[in-house]
């Protein structure tokens, strides 16, 4: 009997239609908002199927957007219980055991993290974090002593040392501050330190006047402009923030890699939906270095992340003339084009880059696939050279099988293409994105529509918070003629997409148009090639106003 698999874990029989009503129900209503009726049908399914870990991480992430904790949490446990080693339940532990400021248990499931992700360098900080929390500092340093022996000595790590070092020293005496001011008044330092007392312990007031009296006994500081933008921006004064921010980007003081590691440690909290300030200040400094490739690279970063793509991609294009030596700029630009379906541009970008670096498995993969997309002739040799370049990559081999399944689906050759599809799924079973493709082939073609619904509807049971699969699933019924059903999954991918996405707006345009809403279509036709790298089909849509398949 056919079966599917929930995150890869517990089983679920197809012909149990119940169940896959309430889960996808489930699903549908979290991907609306609606929790409260999402747990309902989460409940129901597991009335039916106790015993299934990833329902119980759903019911969870259900409550928790319920601000209810206390269930959240009891049943993240049950999930645990039954599936020790899904990295996902534990993250999703350590959001509830943050909101409930339970801290040993919050480094519990430290222990737990790392222990089965024992490279992932964040999750030693934030124990460390957490043990400082309730003072258990022998082991915050023994945290850190173990940060040195498994990753080496960093930046971050020195200054999480220094920060420890100065809050244990100066965690008392913080009035002495005003002594040393009033007793050497002109000496930065001693403002600064008092400073970062106020402001750890959230007196944002005080901060600030500490940092009034220091530029008027010191003058305009960089380091007092920065303390004063981080102050502003807690209090959510965000044009102060930003004035200070700039004063101190365009103070001469502060030199290039006190600029660029600044950017670097913001980017990892850049909200661009609550301020873009930083976007901003990413932008002038590049201006201000117009010579260093670096400038160029942060500055993209910032820009994708705030979902300018194409503007990220030229600022890409830009640092690689500067220095055409950083092998991960080539990869990210790579990865950009194809992921938004820019495949000219993709085979241009590696062959330039195979030019130096000829023994990059993935480059090869990319070229064939995009010159396949673009209708050019391939050397399938290619794909063969980028498996014997990387034997261990298994999610590369996997999608190796994959382009074969397509290049072989071009010639006719239906039964051949299945059997490489199936060949790249065996070979990493976990590799969702493959399975997407399978189904987005199958409904393509026309040849069973059925089979692609049901692996899209596998892909989405694995990874409910892939909006690709959401999206792949709205092409399928729109294929399906469930055009209402089709909108209603197209919305979900868009609405819960952190970027622009010109595929999705695309497809929803596609939705519009044959449901009757024309002139709603042509709005998202044209916002799909405004934000993306439109193809000749996009702009025959745009510019003559109808539908193309």
């Amino acid at each position: 009997m056919a079966q599917f698999t929930l995150y890869g874990q517990a089983t679920l029989n197809e012909d149990d239609v119940k169940s896959k009503t309430y889960f996808f129900e489930g699903i549908r209503e979290k991907l609306k908002g609606n929790y409260g009726a999402a747990a309902q049908n989460y409940e129901k399914f597991l009335a039916l199927n106790p015993n299934n870990d990833a329902v119980l991480y759903e019911l969870s992430l259900a409550q928790f957007g319920l601000k209810n904790y206390i269930d959240s949490e009891i049943n993240i446990r049950k999930a645990i219980a039954l599936n020790k080693t899904n990295t996902w339940y534990y993250r999703h532990q350590l959001a509830i055991l943050k909101k409930t400021n339970n801290i040993s248990r919050l480094i519990a499931t430290y222990d737990n993290l790392i222990e089965l992700e024992p490279s992932d360098v964040d999750l030693y900080f934030d124990k460390a974090a957490a043990l400082y929390q309730i003072s258990r500092l022998a082991e915050v340093m023994e945290t850190y002593s173990l940060i040195e022996s498994k990753f080496g000595t960093s930046s971050r790590l020195e200054d999480a040392k220094g920060i420890l070092n100065f809050f244990e020293i100066h965690k008392d005496v913080s009035k002495d501050y005003d002594h040393l001011i009033d007793t050497d008044p002109l000496n930065l330092e001693n403002y600064i330190d008092k400073a970062n007392v106020l402001l750890v312990q959230k007196k944002f007031d005080l901060a600030l006047e500490v940092l009034s009296r220091a530029e008027n006994n010191v003058g305009k500081r960089y380091e007092i402009a920065l303390l004063r933008a981080f102050a502003f921006k807690k209090i959510q004064k965000l044009d102060e923030s930003y004035a200070h921010l700039l004063e101190a980007f365009t103070n001469g003081q502060m030199d290039f890699d006190l600029k660029l590691k600044f950017l670097h440690q913001e980017l990892f909290d850049y909200d661009p939906q609550n301020d873009n300030n930083i976007l901003k200040i990413a932008e002038v400094f590049k201006n201000q270095f117009p010579n260093d490739s670096r400038a160029y690279d942060i500055y993209a970063e910032y820009l994708f992340k705030y979902g300018a793509i194409k503007k990220a991609a030229e600022q890409y294009e830009i640092s690689l003339t500067k220095n055409d030596q950083n092998y991960l700029i080539w990869e990210k630009l790579v990865s950009i084009y194809n992921q938004y379906g820019n495949y000219k541009d993709v085979i241009r970008i590696t062959e330039e880059a195979l030019s130096s670096y000829p023994n990059q498995a993935i480059l090869y993969y990319y070229n064939t696939f995009a010159k396949h997309r673009m209708g050019e002739k391939v050397i399938q040799d290619n794909l063969d050279f980028a498996i014997k370049l990387d034997t261990d990559n298994k999610r590369l081999l996997s999608c190796i099988q994959g382009l074969k399944a397509e290049l072989a689906w071009n010639k006719n050759k239906s039964k051949q293409a299945m059997e490489f599809f199936e060949k790249g799924m065996s070979i990493d079973p976990a590799n969702y994105i493959l399975v997407n493709s399978y189904a987005y082939f199958l409904a393509l073609k026309l040849i069973d529509l059925k089979q692609s619904e049901d692996l899209i509807k596998k892909a989405i049971l694995a990874e409910p918070n892939n909006m690709s699969h959401a999206a792949t699933y709205a092409f399928i019924l729109k294929k399906m003629g469930k055009l209402d059903e089709a909108k209603e999954w197209i919305t979900k991918a868009i609405q819960n997409n952190k970027q622009e996405n010109p595929v999705y707006s695309e497809l929803m345009g596609d939705i519009l148009f044959l449901l009757g809403s024309k002139e709603e279509a042509i709005q998202f036709w044209e916002k799909s090639a405004q934000v993306g790298f439109p193809s000749s089909n996009l702009l025959k849509k745009v510019n003559e106003k109808k539908y193309f398949d």
